[in-house]
This record gives structure tokens, C-alpha cells and sequence, in this order.
């Protein structure tokens, strides 16, 4: 097992225990990573083409998290 599987599996157990993440959410993410890294690995669809060049649209806002998302998630560090 490599250490980014080790990690993503880590994680999604820490989401599920929390009830963050559904049995199924977390099962819908892993087919779709798994159709992402086959598109990737056979440059297909949206990796057909280059992509090194591209850059988000100025006018899009930064995502934002809710102020009490380490509270909710238990970690604070506190």
C-alpha cells in the first residue's frame, strides 16, 4: 500500500466515523477517482489536450470554509 492509499483510506475512515461522509458518498468518491486516474492514464476526455496553460477564471471567488469547520470536525487542536 502506498502512502497517498494509506492516507486517502485513513481518511475516509476519519470522514465516516465523524458522519460526514456516507457509506455511499464515500463510495461514489472511489469509482469516480478510479474513472479520473483512467482518463488521466489514457489522456482522455478532459486530459486529452494540454492543460499546463491554464488558469481559473479572475472573476471566480476563492472557496470558503465555515468559521467553525475545525470545531464541527474535531480538529480544533485545542
Amino acid at each position: 500500500m502506498t502512502m497517498e492509499t494509506w492516507s486517502r483510506s485513513r481518511t475516509g475512515r476519519y470522514g465516516r466515523r465523524l458522519g460526514l461522509v456516507s457509506d455511499a458518498e464515500h463510495d461514489g468518491v472511489g469509482r469516480a477517482r478510479e474513472e479520473v486516474l483512467s482518463m488521466l492514464g489514457e489522456r482522455t476526455r478532459l486530459f486529452a489536450q494540454e492543460w499546463t496553460t491554464w488558469r481559473p477564471d479572475p472573476v471566480w471567488r476563492w472557496p470558503v470554509l465555515p468559521d467553525d469547520v475545525l470545531s464541527r470536525t474535531g480538529l480544533s487542536g485545542g
